[in-house]
């Protein structure tokens, strides 16, 4: 339960790094594992993260995709807390 998180943290620093590769592939390690856990604050943070990662690579069309799944997290997320 307390690997996603800590996946995350090592992407972050790996992005900050400038380790882009490696950060982009720890984050998506992390979101596996929330997956699996049902971790949706924590899948929804990681994608902001790859977000900003493939805006920084000039990957707009991943940023888009990414954009896309943050919004539907955040839509679930509001209607599962208003239920």
């Amino acid at each position: 339960r307390q690997l996603p998180p800590i996946l995350h943290n090592i992407g972050v620093c790996q992005f900050e790094m400038g380790h882009l590769d490696s950060a982009e592939i720890t984050y998506k390690k992390s979101i596996d594992i929330a997956e699996k856990s049902g971790q949706r604050y924590g899948i929804l943070n990681t994608y902001k993260s790859l977000y900003k990662l493939s805006k920084k690579k000039e990957d707009y069309k991943a940023a888009v995709d990414y954009l896309s799944i943050i919004n539907s997290l955040k839509d679930s997320l509001y209607d599962a807390e208003k239920a």
